[in-house]
């Protein structure tokens, strides 16, 4: 199997979903300081909606990585916000 992470080429645009546990309500000013903290360009945060029973909410992402190790950071930051239950 190839590795996918070795034929990416920086800087990259990246687009994403974050989804996380409705009851964590607007964690868009917690994903915007992550993404201000790391001085990442072309960023978007969009919500997107909530599960039909009212669990998950999820977010569409968008930025541009400078390298390989800024990826991994902001998918390590990221995950580590309150209520995320994966990043996709």
């Amino acid at each position: 199997m190839t590795d996918i992470k070795s034929k990416l080429q920086f800087p990259a645009d990246w687009h994403g979903t974050l989804i996380t546990y409705a009851k964590e309500g607007d964690i868009s000013p917690l994903i915007q300081e992550v993404f201000d903290k790391m001085n990442l360009l072309g960023t978007e945060i969009l919500p997107s909606h909530t599960s039909s029973a009212g669990t998950y909410r999820t977010w569409k992402l968008s930025a541009t990585l400078p390298t390989r190790e800024d990826m991994d950071v902001l998918f390590a930051n990221l995950g580590a916000l309150p209520g995320v239950k994966m990043l996709l």
